[in-house]
């Protein structure tokens, strides 16, 4: 992955935790989608490509 692809792979991922957090703040219903295990692995996928982003902006 080059440093573009990393960017907009990180934006979006973030773009994608913060509208589950947006969802995730509607009353509960049992039934419908539970987004804490989406927060999750968002959150991971943020943290790992901000650290290959790092690394990219380090050695470039």
């Amino acid at each position: 992955m080059d440093l573009t692809e990393t960017i907009v792979a990180l934006s979006a991922s973030a773009a994608l935790l913060i509208v589950s957090v947006i969802l995730d703040r509607r009353p509960y219903r049992p039934g419908k989608l539970n987004y804490i295990p989406l927060m999750i692995i968002y959150l991971a996928v943020c943290l790992v490509l901000g650290r290959h982003l790092l690394a990219l902006i380090r050695q470039g």
